[in-house]
């Protein structure tokens, strides 16, 4: 059966048509793993050098152990044994023709392109370029972006990629495809503005077009900022063609003149990371202690707080672990701390066979991967003994890799349920580990569970540090938007969040008022530009994501609300039920959202890229609507077998109340939904022996 892997725009693996969900390799290593040999995919990869990109921090006690148990959850996870090969001293990803990699084809349509124009056939070259810029679905290996081992194949990937754009440009400009020439060309400007053959391609095909001045004005620009940036005037080519245009010499036959908005402009993607340096700056001396500390992150929605705790995971100079909470799982036992769990295991899976049995055999419950690691014995255990046991397993497991230096990071926390907030509270108690927690203080119910757990931090016996997240000051934007004028209205006219801004970027960068420079910054690139933000700013984030949806085909709208009602990850075998369409269906158009910018792939699954974007997307929906989907949601969750909790508002939201009784019946009798009794506000009631 066909598998088909993804490494353009983040890891993702499909199956004969359908999708290997994220959960299924248990942990972001053996992601990691998979993506590594897939790097030298054919060639043999020494254990030494594995070792030394998948955990370039701390090695485990152990390191051949623990890449046999990543082989083994991959091998599980693509169903077939043979992909990962083991050679003595190390493993290599088998070059069979079963397994398509989206990089390797980019690569290879590139190279064909490149045959074809040498040979003289424009036509079949645009087709080959456009092919392979059509798989490009974004930055390669996005999840590993500033890893060590990524870097040699990140630079292969995106050089081919910019050649891409100015070759297929090129044979536009030979075809008189003269829009498809610009849009191109002024592709591969925004991806290395200081590149000469990408700015002439660009001059060539504003001239083509009758944009003579554009032209001029083009390359004088980029005549100045090559001089400012490198210290050197152009070459003896560019010199020559702005002789020609401005002696009026035609470069090729004109056309109309091109409309003010040209197809294709740069697209933005995510704001770089600014004016939050001193708040990383207070994390990082917090965490550099000798003794452990927790640090408090808190802030509304859209102020950044994810984006810092990326910042602080990638400036840790020991290994992470890292995990969110999701809103529908809040009262789902266990939920936070088995994510937390799972990650810490794949730190060093020796720690796991230093667990007392009973503590195993309970933890074993919450992370049945357990078992493959070491032996246990079947035992029956009451609820209230074997949650204790879990609770002492966790922390003796997190002990064991906190005594070696090791972080913590939590996002989301108002979401986190009583027992994964209990695990927490043990561990900052007991166990030598910095922590770092992020949390929205409007979502927090000053009388549940969360708000006693943060009350009471300062209790438990360490240093407790908070940051409070305010928006973007004004120095901070004008780092990202060098126009004065521009900044000012984007200064005035939003919130100055993180989110906000980049909602307001994208839309303008997509009709074309700015464009990115050589610095990534955004300038005006029409007179109107001002004009447009404050316009666009006015109009609010929520229309403009409800703006930007139903623009996309039907079933993409579609996805987008589910996962909106959803409110978590969910692989795509999920969405296909709610959708009742094909998987190889929702991949497409979860592909288009994603290009979009509206969904991201994560650790579970999909979601939609920002808990804002549902929150717009979900707005104006209408009640027949609303109810439709939540019933087709419930219907979903049910054939999934998923949990009762979880199920039960999705029939109550949608009106069927018998259906939603049973429902939350069945939560209760399970024991799924967290009693009170078993979700205590303050500190853990278990000890860590």
């Amino acid at each position: 059966m066909l598998i088909e892997i993804r490494l353009l725009g983040g890891f993702s693996a499909r199956r004969g048509g359908k999708e290997i969900p994220p959960s299924a390799f248990r942990q972001r290593l053996t992601r990691n793993l998979v993506q590594v040999l897939l790097t030298r995919r054919g060639e043999f990869v020494p254990r030494e050098t594995l070792t030394e990109a998948l955990w370039p921090r701390r090695a485990p006690a152990d390191p051949a152990a623990n890449l046999r148990v990543l082989v083994n959850l991959a091998r599980r996870a693509f169903g077939d044994p043979d992909l990962l090969l083991n050679r003595r001293g190390g493993y290599s990803f088998a070059g069979s023709g079963d397994c398509v990699v989206d990089a390797e084809v980019f690569l290879g349509r590139v190279k064909a392109g490149h045959r074809e124009m040498a040979a003289g056939q424009p036509s079949a070259a645009l087709r080959e370029f456009q092919a392979a810029l059509d798989l490009w679905g974004g930055e390669p290996l996005a999840e590993n972006a500033h890893a060590d081992w990524a870097q040699e194949y990140r630079n292969r990937l995106g050089r081919a990629h910019g050649q891409a754009l100015e070759a297929a440009g090129a044979a536009a400009l030979a075809l008189r495809h003269i829009e498809a020439a610009l849009s191109m060309a002024e592709l591969a400007v925004a991806r290395d503005p200081l590149k000469e053959s990408g700015q002439l391609l660009l001059v060539h095909a504003l001239a083509a077009a009758g944009d003579v001045a554009g032209a001029l004005a083009s390359l004088d620009a980029f005549r100045r900022r090559f001089a400012e940036e490198l210290g050197i005037d152009l070459s003896p080519e560019a010199a020559a063609l702005q002789a020609r245009l401005l002696r009026r010499e035609p470069l090729g036959p004109v056309i109309a003149r091109r409309p003010s908005v040209a197809r294709g402009l740069a697209v933005f993607e995510e704001l770089p990371f600014v004016g939050r340096e001193q708040e990383l700056a207070t994390i990082l001396f917090a965490l550099s202690g000798a003794s452990p500390s927790t640090v408090v992150v808190s802030g509304i929605a859209g102020v950044g707080k994810s984006r810092l705790l990326s910042e602080v995971a990638t400036r840790s100079v020991v290994p992470v672990i890292a995990a969110r909470a999701f809103l529908p799982e809040r009262d789902d036992a266990w939920a936070l701390a088995r994510s937390l769990l799972r990650e810490a295991l794949a730190m060093d899976y020796q720690a796991a066979g230093a667990l007392p049995d009973r503590p195993a055999q309970a933890l074993a419950q919450l992370v049945p991967e357990l078992e493959d690691l070491r032996p246990l014995r079947a035992s029956s255990l009451d609820p209230e003994s074997r949650r204790a046991l879990a609770l002492k397993g966790s922390a003796l497991l997190m002990w064991a890799l906190g005594a070696q230096g090791t972080l913590v990071v939590v996002d989301d926390l108002q979401w986190a349920d009583g027992s994964s907030l209990d695990l927490l509270g043990l561990i900052i108690r007991r166990a030598p580990i910095q922590m770092v927690l992020a949390y929205r203080p409007e979502e927090v119910d000053k009388t549940g569970s969360v708000a006693g757990f943060l009350s009471q931090l300062p209790a438990l016996g360490r240093h407790v540090t908070t940051v409070a997240l305010e928006p973007l000051r004004p120095e901070a934007i004008s780092e990202l938007v060098p126009d004065e004028e521009l900044a000012a209205v984007i200064s005035e006219a939003t919130d100055r969040t993180p989110h906000a801004l980049g909602e307001l970027i994208r839309a303008l960068a997509r009709e074309g008022s700015i464009q990115s420079d050589e610095k990534g910054r955004w300038r005006a690139r029409r007179g109107d530009a001002a004009t447009r933000a404050r316009e666009v700013a006015m109009a609010g984030q929520a229309r403009a994501v409800q703006r930007r949806a139903p623009v996309l085909p039907p079933g993409v709208h579609r996805l987008l609300l589910l996962l909106a009602l959803l409110g978590r990850e969910a692989p795509a075998r999920l969405l296909a039920r709610a959708s009742d369409a094909s998987q190889a269906e929702v991949l497409a158009d979860l592909d288009a959202a994603s290009r979009a910018g509206l969904v991201r792939l994560g650790e579970k699954g999909w979601a939609v890229a920002h808990d804002l974007i549902g929150e717009a997307l979900a707005e104006n929906l209408m009640p027949i609507d609303r109810a439709q989907l939540h019933e087709a949601l419930a219907a979903a969750l049910s054939a999934e077998d998923e949990d009762a909790s979880e199920i039960a508002p999705h029939p109550e939201a949608a009106g069927d109340t018998e259906a939603a009784a049973r429902a939350f019946a069945r939560a209760g009798a399970s024991g799924s939904t967290a009693s009170p009794e078993a979700r205590p506000s303050g500190l853990p009631s278990g000890g860590c022996a």
